[in-house]
């Protein structure tokens, strides 16, 4: 080996050997760079998350009567009327919109988030008004009372059924507000907010507003 290759090759060693503990050195001094958590767009894309859905079944029995007032008085004559009994079927679905998910503060060290959250709702509260073969309600008795039967009209019948199914409604969306079933949207979205951080390695507090 020539006096030019001994020296290339000594050059080459040290400068390997230069570069390779800087790297070392570099490595070992040099602070490490903050590990950040899970993007808040990965929460976002979730959009409303359903946690809990409920079915369920309500008897509405309903009278809309036909009456008219007595002059000078309060009260009034009742001479017929239409008696519904609806069988509603309903569901709702309770969600929260991820979308407005903030990080209230985060501990890189811990790797431990807090996740602000908005309260689950019910947007859609309802009743089935498809057919009873398809699931959905039925009406099970439209009764004319008294002198009901021998009018011809038939805007009390039509108005009692309306009044029923709105009565129906007003108790699916009282129903989709009880604190119970908020309670259990709630732990159902931090369950499964825990398994979406505990897979990027951190741990999530959820708080809601």
């Amino acid at each position: 080996m020539t006096n030019v290759n001994r020296a290339t090759l000594a050059a080459t060693a040290l400068v390997a050997l230069v570069v390779g503990g800087s790297i070392a050195w570099w490595g070992k001094s040099s602070p490490k760079s903050p590990v950040e958590p899970p993007s808040l767009n990965t929460i976002e894309n979730m959009g409303h998350l359903v946690t809990v859905r409920v079915h369920s079944s309500d008897i509405i029995d309903f009278t809309l009567p036909r009456a008219v007032d007595v002059p000078m008085t309060d009260y009034e004559i009742r001479y017929g009327g239409t008696t519904i009994l609806l069988i509603a079927k309903r569901d709702c679905s309770l969600a929260s919109d991820l979308r407005l998910a903030k990080y209230e503060s985060t501990d890189t060290e811990r790797r431990h988030v807090t996740l602000v959250l908005p309260s689950p709702k019910a947007p859609s509260p309802r009743v089935n008004h498809g057919s009873p073969e398809n699931g959905g309600s039925r009406l099970y008795r439209i009764e004319n009372n008294a002198l009901e039967a021998l009018i011809p009209d038939q805007s009390n019948r039509t108005q009692a059924i309306d009044k029923a199914y709105a009565k129906a409604e007003a108790r699916v969306t009282a129903a989709s507000a009880s604190a119970d079933l908020i309670q259990l949207a709630k732990k159902n979205t931090e369950v499964l907010l825990e398994g979406v951080y505990e897979g990027a390695g951190w741990s999530v507090t959820s708080k809601w507003r």
